[in-house]
């Protein structure tokens, strides 16, 4: 356990290192990084989590938990990105392709 922890540790500093070395190379906006990728992620992770550990904590240890887990989360974790990880763009991007997807099936 404590492996993980210093690779976090060693891992963010490596990331704060990249992040200064961008900003002195081509004026990297690290403020902007900072907020919307590395704060929306965080807020992904700890959104997509949420659900499965209640969920974890509620039921008593068995396969159909396990089941209930596994296709909770993929669901969860899919609408928390698409509604907090994508922009419009990629929001539009996803319709299209999903739209795509139904309308070969109906043939």
């Amino acid at each position: 356990e404590i492996t993980l922890y210093i690779a976090i540790v060693m891992e963010s500093i490596a990331l704060i290192f990249r992040l200064l070395f961008l900003k002195k190379l081509i004026n990297f906006p690290i403020y902007t990084f900072i907020k919307e990728i590395i704060f929306k992620n965080i807020i992904i992770v700890i959104l997509s989590i949420s659900l499965p550990l209640s969920i974890r904590n509620i039921l008593d240890v068995s396969t159909l938990r396990l089941l209930i887990i596994v296709v909770l989360s993929l669901i969860w974790s899919a609408l928390i990105i698409y509604l907090i990880g994508l922009n419009k763009k990629e929001k539009t991007i996803i319709k299209k392709g999903i739209q795509k997807v139904l309308s070969r099936s109906q043939i």
